[in-house]
């Protein structure tokens, strides 16, 4: 809890965060629990960082005085100077007498810390020592924020990818003896993680974000003397430590088995929280099938463009020579044969569609089979139920923006124009945006791993 907002000074150390609060809050809401301080909300704080001003009221002096005598840790400077003309003449005296008491001979250079009641005054050590616990959230690459709070029994932690672009890191959490558990808000869908380990107070494990991706990282439940899996390494290697290539799936434990996806082949070793080790080998994956050649393409009518279309290649349709298909905004329908091989749908593989790049919605149907809505980054669609080898019909719904519409209407008369806007944002001339089934659409294939594993989850 920071007692201003402005300069946020010192700087908050990576790995926490904070509050900001007036006096008011501080005089009315805060009090001391268990050493931290509390407000009437739930939320609690390790610390109280004072603003970099040796300037502060009676008032807010005494209650600081009061939250110290419970046990809170307050930090920053020894105030000598009141703001205001209550109590003048004689309105420093208490003042600098109070202070005096709670700082004693911390001066923030010989002496640093000061014992006051239950609790201490800090003032010249860097904050991250103060507070005397490790980052609440730390992580090795990328560009990511956190936010953290607690229901009891839960810690619950919403982790949000920063970066147009793929990462895998570790991720370290100031929370240990509970199983970790990744819960994903675009799909719903949550697991148990297998792979983690602990220690100094924290848990760490790998984890997988999408572009600018997020997920919510709880722990509840209470875990066993060891994780079900202390590291996996593929080829002799830790196949996390690249950063955004995605060589496995996080490992995760269900119903006794251990499982995990792997995209490349290899020899993977896990070393069980048993003190065994597990080999698996991975043969040679084939390569990612390309859907390459002609699309055949369904627009709706009454929106400027035609009926059917073939394109020879994927391209955006606002680089057409067809102005109906150039300035076309709206739901198009791509259709292609294609034939799998049959290794692609071997036993325990899993098989995925990555539409590449979209603009901006796609709907994908397989063999008649609805697959969902992909509206973000990857574009990729589980299709081991679907697909079956050899021939294959799949259907794309792609749905792009309105500007191009939009645009494409201000170089026609208004009888012939498609949509009306009360305020028109665009001219003629506007630049158009990318739209369509872009790709490169690719057919890729993966290992499914199981390990057995006794741990009693």
């Amino acid at each position: 809890m920071c007692l201003h907002h402005a300069s946020l000074e010192p700087a908050v150390p990576k790995g926490y965060d904070y509050d900001a609060c007036n006096a008011d809050v501080l005089l009315n809401l805060a009090g001391v629990e268990n050493g931290r301080i509390t407000t009437p909300s739930g939320m609690s704080y390790g610390a109280l960082v004072l603003p970099p001003t040796d300037r502060m009221t009676l008032p807010v002096l005494q209650k600081i005085a009061t939250l110290a005598q419970a046990g809170a840790t307050i930090y920053g400077q020894k105030p000598a100077h009141s703001p205001s003309l209550t109590g003048y003449p004689n309105l420093e005296e208490p003042l600098t007498k109070l202070a005096n008491e709670m700082w004693g001979p911390c001066d923030g250079k010989n002496v640093t810390e000061h014992s006051y009641g239950k609790g201490r005054v800090v003032w010249g050590e860097p904050l991250e020592k103060a507070l005397e616990v490790p980052p609440d959230f730390t992580y090795g690459q990328g560009d990511l924020l956190f936010i953290h709070r607690r229901d009891e029994p839960a810690d619950i932690y919403f982790i949000s990818n920063q970066e147009q672009k793929p990462v895998t890191t570790e991720c370290a959490f100031r929370v240990t003896g509970k199983i970790p558990e990744l819960w994903h808000p675009d799909t719903g869908k949550h697991e148990a993680i297998a792979l983690y380990s602990t220690g100094m107070g924290q848990t760490t494990l790998p984890i997988h974000f999408d572009p600018v991706g997020s997920v919510f990282v709880i722990f509840r439940d209470a875990a066993p003397s060891a994780p079900p899996v202390r590291s996996v390494q593929r080829n002799g290697k830790n196949p996390f430590a690249d950063g955004g290539q995605e060589a496995i799936s996080i490992p995760e434990f269900s119903k006794g088995q251990v499982k995990f996806t792997a995209w490349k082949s290899g020899i993977y070793e896990c070393a069980m929280g048993t003190g065994t080790t597990v080999k698996k080998s991975v043969p040679d994956l084939p390569d990612p099938l390309e859907l390459t050649g002609s699309w055949k393409l369904t627009f709706p009518p009454k929106l400027g463009a035609p009926a059917r279309a073939t394109f020879d290649h994927l391209l955006s349709w606002n680089d057409s020579t067809n102005d109906g298909i150039k300035y076309f905004s709206g739901t198009a329908t791509y259709e292609k044969n294609f034939t799998l091989p049959k290794d692609f749908l071997k036993t325990d593989r899993s098989v995925f569609l990555d539409l590449g790049s979209i603009k901006n919605l796609a709907t994908v149907i397989l063999n008649g089979k609805q697959l969902g809505i992909l509206w973000k980054e990857p574009f990729r669609v589980e299709i081991t139920g679907a697909a079956r080898p050899g021939k294959n019909r799949l259907t794309v719904k792609v749905t792009n923006l309105w500007p191009n519409r939009l645009i494409g209407d201000q170089k026609l008369p208004e009888a012939q124009r498609t949509t009306w806007a009360s305020v028109s944002l665009y001219k003629a001339d506007s630049t158009l945006l990318p739209s369509g089934l872009l790709g490169p659409v690719t057919i890729q294939t993966a290992q499914r791993i199981t390990v057995d594993h006794p741990s009693p989850f």
